[in-house]
């Protein structure tokens, strides 16, 4: 067994989304159980963050500037292009030195041209939508036979491309509170994450307000996150007790959110299984999906019965979705997905991850 790890991916602390997230956790626990982890990954202000920094107990090297590089659901071409030539030499450093490479899947582009090697996997956040992106990443699936996948669901999509894949299901790690539940707040719709183009919120937003002017329900929307379209949504949507917008929020108080939430939404039009998610599985609290074919949240809630999933991705899909929830629906909901608590444990999902990284390096 090897006593390192280098993590590669695009985007770290202080950017907060479900990728980042997860590595966060992994590497922390992997820390804990006396690997040398460290995490290499991009300074996306263009020069503010420190290149090298410990963050409890792991190394983080930022091993490129790229500024104007996170925008509105995409990356800016010319900070991509940076961010593939500085990947491409830093992957070719990392072979030389040895020892096992986790490679973050998106942007899928920075590993154009990228040479395996032992020990080195990708992991599958979601998977190829955009036909664009499917091209690349199915030349990618050629080629890397090694990797890891965030959900069944996702690993099931890569083996129909490539059925000799050596994939390992590692979902991210969610301890079970200590404490006991806040109290559930009835009609809450709680969204947390990224507010971009692809994240629906616009569509979810427009069910709450035809909704509360159309004979009900009366569902609450919040929305916890920042993102480029957050002004526009706020100002279209917010200023009311409809549709709460409240920026960022502590991880302590994201939990509160989920926990007390009489549903937590995933509205995108596309997605892989979001760390919130998984969060919400934890939490027993019931899940809402778009009907988008590229969610694959949804299928997930289908085959689990951990909540509903509109029929499509318009707001009229969702209207249709929340008028068709009663309590004993609701109540089913939340004891499934209690029960799939065991699937995210930490203790187990880090193992699955090592054995898995040592296994690509024999």
């Amino acid at each position: 067994m090897s006593e390192s790890l280098s993590i590669v991916t695009e985007l770290f602390e202080p950017n907060i989304g479900g990728q980042e997230n997860r590595f966060a956790r992994f590497a922390e626990l992997l820390a804990a159980r006396g690997r040398s982890v460290t995490v290499y990954t991009s300074d996306h202000t263009g020069g503010s963050l420190p290149t090298r920094t410990v963050l409890n107990g792991v190394e983080v090297v930022r091993y490129t500037r790229l500024k104007g590089y996170v925008r509105n659901g995409s990356r800016g071409l010319a900070p991509l292009l940076r961010y593939w030539a500085a990947t491409r030499r830093l992957l070719r450093t990392l072979v030389h030195r040895g020892g096992p490479v986790w490679i973050n899947e998106m942007p899928v582009a920075h590993l154009i041209g990228a040479t395996p090697a032992p020990g080195m996997g990708i992991d599958w956040c979601e998977y190829p939508t955009d036909w664009k992106i499917d091209r690349i990443a199915r030349r990618l699936l050629r080629r890397w036979g090694h990797g890891t996948a965030v959900s069944q669901t996702v690993a099931d999509h890569l083996r129909a491309i490539r059925p000799d894949l050596d994939l390992e299901v590692v979902r991210t790690p969610v301890p079970v509170p200590s404490d006991p539940c806040p109290p559930r707040e009835e009609g809450t719709i709680v969204y947390v994450g990224r507010i971009v183009a692809h994240k629906n919120l616009g569509a979810l937003a427009e069910a709450v307000r035809e909704l509360h002017g159309n004979g009900g329900p009366h569902p609450t929307l919040v929305v916890a996150g920042d993102g480029p379209d957050r002004l526009a949504l706020e100002r279209t949507y917010g200023g009311n007790d409809q549709v709460r917008f409240l920026g960022r929020v502590s991880e302590a108080e994201k939990q509160r959110l989920i926990r007390s939430a009489w549903l937590l939404a995933i509205p995108g039009t596309r997605e892989g299984y979001p760390t919130v998610a998984a969060e919400a599985n934890v939490y027993g609290t019931p899940l809402l999906a778009s009907g988008s074919a590229l969610n694959s949240a949804g299928e997930f809630i289908r085959a689990n019965n951990v909540g509903i999933v509109a029929a499509g991705i318009h707001s009229v899909d969702f209207i249709q979705a929340l008028r068709g929830i009663d309590n004993s629906s609701w109540e089913r909901w939340r004891d499934a997905s209690t029960r799939l608590r065991s699937l995210y444990d930490p203790a187990a999902n880090v193992r699955r991850l090592e054995t898995a990284i040592d296994r690509w390096a024999s």
